[in-house]
């Protein structure tokens, strides 16, 4: 498979559709090279707003647009996806390169890394991250359309951190690539909640991709040293590294064993006086 440049699109609203226009295109990323084409992304968005499917796929019924996109940007091939590899079907099988797109249940991946590597496919597994989120809501009722409203939220790379604790054991395989994609992402929700403003509890219908911001491409543990924020301080515990990633408890105490298990870094006895929490030290050049 052709690993075309990095990009960064960067797009803007044409309605309420969700359909963008063009604004810019300019290389981005961290080193290596990703199979995403800004052409392709474009494509693969248009063809998912205007309804087509890919046909006699496994997995396409029901299936969501940020997971539909990202497969047709990877391979538009629709031969080369949902393909059956022994008790699994892959996303994608093209060769001996396998890529899943991944948005959750994570150890579900488990069983499939183990019998990919046992017969020695490269798997790439790409892992979206919400980076901007723009919402539309939707009324019911009166079937209006609100305009797109931005979340004050914005998402980080260290979030897939949370999910990738769970395939942790694979992490440092030779045959393993993780990608990382930070999208600007629609999200269109229904006005059906329990609170005054029905809001609260309500149903969260699709989320359209509207532009790839950012790739991080990660292929070695040694590459995972991208998550070490450099305003950590020596030692350091969970809640100093929460601090510096910009992370929630959860996903910075995720981060942190994710890290240890790579051995980027190491708990040690030299802590802060007077407290008990656990210390931690990069380890030797990183």
């Amino acid at each position: 498979m052709k690993n075309p440049p990095f990009f960064r699109k960067r797009l803007r609203f044409a309605g309420k559709t969700g359909i963008m226009k063009e604004k810019s295109v300019r290389p981005y990323g961290k080193g290596g090279r990703s199979a995403i084409e800004a052409t392709a992304f474009q494509k693969a968005k248009l063809n998912r707003l205007l309804g087509e499917q890919t046909p006699g796929g496994i997995g396409t019924l029901g299936e969501k647009s940020v997971h539909s996109i990202l497969k047709q940007c990877y391979m538009p091939d629709p031969a080369k996806q949902e393909v059956p590899v022994g008790p699994f079907v892959a996303d994608i099988l093209d060769g001996q390169h396998i890529i899943e797109i991944q948005t959750g249940h994570f150890e579900a991946l488990k069983k499939k890394l183990e019998y990919y590597f046992s017969l020695c496919y490269f798997v790439t597994v790409v892992c979206p991250v919400d980076y901007r989120k723009y919402l539309v809501w939707t009324d019911p009722e009166t079937g209006s359309v609100s305009d797109p409203r931005k979340s004050p939220k914005t998402g980080k790379p260290g979030q897939i951190l949370k999910e990738l604790w769970q395939i942790r054991s694979f992490l440092s395989e030779p045959l393993l690539t993780v990608e990382i994609v930070l999208l600007d992402v629609t999200e269109y929700r229904v006005l059906d909640g329990w609170s005054r403003d029905r809001k609260k509890g309500c149903s969260k219908v699709d989320r359209i991709p509207t532009a790839v911001e950012q790739i991080i491409r990660l292929t070695c543990p040694e590459d995972y040293g991208f998550f070490l924020p450099a305003a950590l301080p020596d030692p350091f515990t969970a809640a100093q590294y929460q601090r510096a990633a910009g992370l929630t408890p959860r996903e910075s105490y995720s981060a942190v064993h994710v890290l240890e298990e790579l051995r980027l870094i190491a708990e040690t006895a030299d802590k802060e006086p007077g407290t008990r929490a656990r210390a931690y030290r990069r380890q030797t050049g990183l």
